[in-house]
Protein backbone atom coordinates (compact mmCIF):
# COMPACT_ATOMS: atom_id res chain seq x y z
CA UNK A 1 0.00 0.00 0.00
CA UNK A 2 2.90 2.63 0.77
CA UNK A 3 4.69 1.57 -2.23
CA UNK A 4 1.39 2.36 -4.06
CA UNK A 5 1.28 5.56 -2.92
CA UNK A 6 4.50 6.92 -3.50
CA UNK A 7 3.88 5.76 -6.84
CA UNK A 8 0.76 7.53 -7.20
CA UNK A 9 2.87 11.02 -5.91
CA UNK A 10 5.41 10.54 -8.13
CA UNK A 11 3.36 10.29 -11.25
CA UNK A 12 1.11 13.62 -10.44
CA UNK A 13 4.47 15.08 -9.77
CA UNK A 14 5.79 14.45 -13.08
CA UNK A 15 2.43 15.26 -15.12
CA UNK A 16 2.18 18.68 -13.23
CA UNK A 17 3.97 20.56 -16.10
CA UNK A 18 1.85 18.61 -18.60
CA UNK A 19 -1.22 19.24 -16.66
CA UNK A 20 0.14 23.16 -16.41
CA UNK A 21 1.05 23.79 -19.87
CA UNK A 22 -2.57 21.94 -21.02
CA UNK A 23 -4.27 24.04 -19.53
CA UNK A 24 -3.10 27.29 -19.86
CA UNK A 25 -3.02 26.86 -23.36
CA UNK A 26 -6.53 26.39 -23.57
CA UNK A 27 -7.25 30.07 -22.09
CA UNK A 28 -7.78 33.03 -24.19
CA UNK A 29 -4.35 35.20 -24.52
CA UNK A 30 -6.39 37.94 -22.73
CA UNK A 31 -8.00 36.47 -19.88
CA UNK A 32 -6.00 38.36 -17.13
CA UNK A 33 -6.26 41.64 -18.61
CA UNK A 34 -10.49 40.70 -18.91
CA UNK A 35 -10.62 39.58 -15.27
CA UNK A 36 -8.42 43.10 -13.88
CA UNK A 37 -11.09 44.74 -16.17
CA UNK A 38 -14.06 43.29 -14.67
CA UNK A 39 -13.08 43.54 -10.60
CA UNK A 40 -12.45 47.50 -12.00
CA UNK A 41 -15.39 48.10 -13.47
CA UNK A 42 -17.66 46.24 -11.63
CA UNK A 43 -16.82 47.19 -8.20
CA UNK A 44 -13.21 49.47 -7.79
CA UNK A 45 -14.59 52.10 -10.23
CA UNK A 46 -17.99 52.25 -9.04
CA UNK A 47 -16.98 52.43 -5.36
CA UNK A 48 -14.55 54.93 -5.50
CA UNK A 49 -15.91 57.65 -8.34
CA UNK A 50 -19.39 56.67 -8.75
CA UNK A 51 -20.57 57.95 -12.22
CA UNK A 52 -18.01 60.55 -12.31
CA UNK A 53 -16.29 61.20 -15.94
CA UNK A 54 -12.74 60.04 -15.99
CA UNK A 55 -10.56 61.31 -18.32
CA UNK A 56 -8.46 58.51 -20.29
CA UNK A 57 -5.84 58.01 -22.95
CA UNK A 58 -4.81 60.77 -25.55
CA UNK A 59 -6.95 63.07 -24.12
CA UNK A 60 -5.00 62.19 -20.40
CA UNK A 61 -1.98 64.64 -20.13
CA UNK A 62 -1.61 65.23 -16.68
CA UNK A 63 0.67 62.65 -15.75
CA UNK A 64 2.60 59.46 -16.73
CA UNK A 65 2.39 55.98 -14.98
CA UNK A 66 5.17 53.79 -15.00
CA UNK A 67 5.32 50.10 -13.92
CA UNK A 68 7.64 47.21 -15.20
CA UNK A 69 5.49 44.10 -16.91
CA UNK A 70 7.50 41.33 -15.10
CA UNK A 71 9.18 42.53 -11.71
CA UNK A 72 11.40 40.33 -10.37
CA UNK A 73 9.79 40.26 -6.89
CA UNK A 74 6.38 41.01 -6.07
CA UNK A 75 6.39 42.42 -3.03
CA UNK A 76 8.75 45.07 -4.01
CA UNK A 77 7.23 45.85 -7.26
CA UNK A 78 8.64 49.46 -8.54
CA UNK A 79 6.49 51.76 -10.05
CA UNK A 80 6.24 55.71 -10.10
CA UNK A 81 3.94 58.47 -11.57
CA UNK A 82 5.26 61.92 -13.03
CA UNK A 83 3.03 64.57 -13.23
CA UNK A 84 2.93 66.74 -16.40
CA UNK A 85 1.30 70.13 -14.92
CA UNK A 86 2.62 72.44 -12.65
CA UNK A 87 0.90 72.72 -9.13
CA UNK A 88 -0.49 76.01 -8.75
CA UNK A 89 -3.52 77.49 -7.13
CA UNK A 90 -5.64 77.98 -10.12
CA UNK A 91 -5.00 73.87 -10.83
CA UNK A 92 -3.10 71.33 -9.04
CA UNK A 93 -3.64 67.78 -8.09
CA UNK A 94 -5.28 67.52 -5.08
CA UNK A 95 -5.76 63.48 -5.00
CA UNK A 96 -3.88 60.70 -6.46
CA UNK A 97 -5.79 57.40 -5.80
CA UNK A 98 -3.54 54.11 -6.77
CA UNK A 99 -4.84 50.60 -7.34
CA UNK A 100 -3.81 46.95 -8.47
CA UNK A 101 -7.07 45.36 -9.17
CA UNK A 102 -6.52 41.98 -7.92
CA UNK A 103 -4.82 42.34 -4.22
CA UNK A 104 -5.94 41.51 -1.87
CA UNK A 105 -6.40 45.56 -0.74
CA UNK A 106 -6.28 46.86 -4.11
CA UNK A 107 -6.42 50.42 -2.42
CA UNK A 108 -2.85 50.76 -2.59
CA UNK A 109 -2.99 54.75 -1.25
CA UNK A 110 -4.54 58.26 -1.72
CA UNK A 111 -1.96 61.02 -1.74
CA UNK A 112 -2.70 64.33 -1.29
CA UNK A 113 -1.22 67.24 -2.47
CA UNK A 114 -1.18 70.90 -2.34
CA UNK A 115 -0.06 74.12 -4.72
CA UNK A 116 2.90 74.30 -1.78
CA UNK A 117 3.96 70.46 -2.61
CA UNK A 118 5.40 71.35 -5.59
CA UNK A 119 5.28 68.60 -8.03
CA UNK A 120 3.14 65.69 -7.31
CA UNK A 121 5.13 62.87 -8.44
CA UNK A 122 5.41 59.27 -6.78
CA UNK A 123 8.13 56.57 -6.37
CA UNK A 124 7.22 53.51 -4.46
CA UNK A 125 7.12 49.96 -4.29
CA UNK A 126 3.96 47.83 -3.82
CA UNK A 127 3.12 44.41 -3.88
CA UNK A 128 1.26 42.78 -6.73
CA UNK A 129 -0.04 39.55 -6.01
CA UNK A 130 -1.56 38.10 -9.22
CA UNK A 131 -0.89 39.57 -12.84
CA UNK A 132 -3.51 42.65 -12.94
CA UNK A 133 -3.56 46.33 -13.91
CA UNK A 134 -2.02 49.42 -11.52
CA UNK A 135 -4.67 52.00 -12.06
CA UNK A 136 -3.15 55.59 -11.26
CA UNK A 137 -6.36 58.32 -10.70
CA UNK A 138 -5.16 61.82 -10.32
CA UNK A 139 -7.57 63.84 -9.15
CA UNK A 140 -7.78 67.89 -9.81
CA UNK A 141 -9.15 70.91 -7.76
CA UNK A 142 -11.75 71.52 -10.41
CA UNK A 143 -12.49 68.13 -9.83
CA UNK A 144 -11.91 66.40 -12.90
CA UNK A 145 -10.29 62.91 -12.64
CA UNK A 146 -7.49 61.66 -15.10
CA UNK A 147 -6.78 57.83 -15.74
CA UNK A 148 -3.46 55.46 -16.66
CA UNK A 149 -3.03 52.06 -16.33
CA UNK A 150 -0.24 49.41 -16.68
CA UNK A 151 -0.41 45.78 -16.78
CA UNK A 152 1.89 44.00 -14.19
CA UNK A 153 3.05 41.05 -12.88
CA UNK A 154 6.04 39.29 -11.10
CA UNK A 155 7.83 36.35 -12.67
CA UNK A 156 6.08 33.63 -10.49
CA UNK A 157 2.43 35.06 -11.84
CA UNK A 158 3.49 34.67 -15.27
CA UNK A 159 2.43 31.08 -15.98
CA UNK A 160 -0.11 31.02 -13.46
CA UNK A 161 -3.26 30.37 -14.05
CA UNK A 162 -6.91 30.22 -11.96
CA UNK A 163 -7.60 27.15 -13.38
CA UNK A 164 -4.22 25.64 -13.27
CA UNK A 165 -3.91 22.55 -11.44
CA UNK A 166 -0.05 22.73 -10.47
CA UNK A 167 -0.84 24.80 -7.02
CA UNK A 168 -3.89 22.46 -6.06
CA UNK A 169 -1.45 19.08 -6.61
CA UNK A 170 1.22 21.08 -4.68
CA UNK A 171 -1.31 22.14 -1.83
CA UNK A 172 -2.27 17.94 -1.72
CA UNK A 173 1.06 16.64 -2.09
CA UNK A 174 2.75 19.19 0.29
Amino acid sequence: MPNTRLKITLLIIMLLPVFSITLAEVEPADFRQKLSDKTWEESLRKQNFQDREIIEGAKQNIFELKAPYTAEDASVVPISIHTKIKQTKERYIKKMHIFVDKNPMPLVGIFEFTPDSGKADLAMRIRVDTFAYVRAIAELNTGELYYEQKLCSCKRCLFRSPTCWHGRFKKIIG
